[in-house]
C-alpha cells in the first residue's frame, strides 16, 4: 500500500502545492491521461535528483538505481493500462433501478485478465453521472457503490471515465471511452383501486391456518417481511422475492391490463409518471401470471419479464395518439381528475 506524505507530518503549504500538482492530468492521447498521487509526486522529484546526480558524478550505482526505478514505474504504468483496457462493462452489471430511490449494488464478475487493483468508474449519462467502485482480485471482479436516478428512463452511456492507482500507488491512469451501455430506471411504484380492493397483494394481512404458497413474486414497497423468502433473497432488494398462498392467487386482480398512453389537455407530466407508477405496481404484483397491453404493444408477463422487454418498455414509455390495443381486460389511463 502507499505511503500518504500527510503521516509525514510536512506543512500545510507543501500538502496544498502538492494537490495543486496531483490535480493536474497529462493527455497521453486516445482517451489516456496520466497523474499522479501525493507519493508519486515525492518519489518522481526524487527520481529527477538521482537521475541528475549520477549524470554529474557518473556513479554506476546511482544509474543501476535510476534504472530500477524508473523500470519498476513504467512496469506499473503498463499494468495499470492493461486493466483499465480490458475492464468489462459495468452497465451489464447494474441491476434495475427505481425512480428517487437509492440502489445499493453489489454484483460480481469474471475479470478477462487477473488482475488486483481498485477501479474509479464514473459511467456518464445525459447531465448526471454514476460513479462506483470495482475491486479486482483472484479473477473476480467486485462491483459496488450506491447510485439514485431521480427520474424514469433509459439511461444511454455517453462516456465511461475508469481511473486506478494500482498496482504501486504513485500514479494515476485514467482512460475515458465510450460504452454503449444501458441502464434501466423504472416508475416509483403506486397502489391503486380497482372495484374497491386493493390491487396489492399480500399486503400484511392474517393468514388462514394450513393456507401454503405456491410461487414467489418480486418484491414491492409495503410488503410484510414475513413473506419475504429469505433464502433466497440476496443484498440486493431488487432481487428479493415475496411468497404468494393460495388466497391470494384465488383473489388476485385482473390477470390482463390494458394501459392507454394518451395524455388529456390538461393532464400534465406527473399525472403521466403516476399512470406509469400504477402499471409497474401492477407487474410487480402480478409476478409473472398476466397480459400487459402498454398502449400498443403486448406482454406475456412471464417471457417479457425474463428477457426485460416490458421494464424497457415501460421506463422508455412516453405519451402516444392512439388508444390501447384490444377490447378485453382492465383499462387503465390518465386520471380525468382536474
Amino acid at each position: 500500500m502507499a505511503y500518504d506524505p500527510a503521516d509525514l507530518k510536512l506543512p500545510s503549504w507543501l500538502l496544498r502545492f502538492l494537490d495543486l500538482l496531483i490535480a493536474i492530468r497529462i493527455p497521453l492521447g486516445w482517451g489516456w491521461r496520466l497523474g499522479f498521487t501525493r507519493p508519486g509526486i515525492i518519489l518522481f522529484s526524487a527520481l529527477i535528483g538521482l537521475w541528475a546526480a549520477a549524470l554529474y558524478s557518473g556513479n554506476n550505482l546511482l544509474y543501476l538505481s535510476g534504472a530500477m526505478i524508473t523500470a519498476m514505474s513504467l512496469a506499473a504504468i503498463v499494468q495499470t493500462r492493461r486493466i483499465l483496457k480490458y475492464f468489462p462493462d459495468p452497465a451489464a452489471l447494474l441491476p434495475l433501478l427505481q425512480q428517487n430511490s437509492v440502489t445499493v449494488v453489489r454484483r460480481e464478475a469474471e475479470l478477462l485478465i487477473p488482475a488486483a487493483a481498485v477501479v474509479d468508474i464514473n459511467w456518464h449519462y445525459g447531465d448526471g453521472v454514476f460513479a462506483l467502485s470495482g475491486r479486482c482480485e483472484a479473477g473476480r471482479l467486485r462491483l459496488q457503490g450506491r447510485i439514485k436516478a431521480e427520474r424514469r428512463g433509459l439511461y444511454r452511456c455517453q462516456s465511461l471515465t475508469l481511473a486506478s492507482a494500482a498496482p504501486l500507488g504513485l500514479f494515476q491512469l485514467e482512460l475515458q471511452r465510450g460504452d454503449r451501455g444501458e441502464v434501466v430506471v423504472m416508475p416509483e411504484p403506486l397502489s391503486w383501486q380497482m372495484d374497491g380492493q386493493s390491487v396489492h397483494a399480500d399486503s400484511g394481512q392474517q393468514r388462514i391456518g394450513g393456507d401454503e404458497w405456491h410461487d414467489l413474486r418480486l418484491y414491492t414497497p409495503g410488503d410484510a417481511l414475513a413473506q419475504v423468502h429469505w433464502r433466497k433473497a440476496s443484498g440486493d432488494i431488487s432481487d428479493w422475492r415475496v411468497k404468494r398462498f393460495a388466497l391470494d392467487a384465488q383473489e388476485a386482480p385482473e390477470s390482463m391490463l390494458r394501459v392507454d398512453l394518451r395524455m388529456p389537455a390538461h393532464a400534465d407530466d406527473a399525472a403521466f409518471e403516476a399512470l406509469l407508477g400504477r402499471v409497474w405496481f401492477w407487474v410487480l404484483a402480478q409476478g409473472e401470471n398476466g397480459t400487459l397491453i402498454l398502449g400498443q404493444q403486448r406482454f406475456e408477463l412471464a417471457e417479457a419479464m425474463r428477457s426485460g422487454a416490458l421494464q424497457r418498455a415501460i421506463a422508455g414509455a412516453t405519451a402516444e395518439t392512439d388508444p390501447a390495443a384490444g377490447v378485453d381486460g382492465l383499462l387503465l389511463a390518465v386520471s380525468d381528475d382536474r
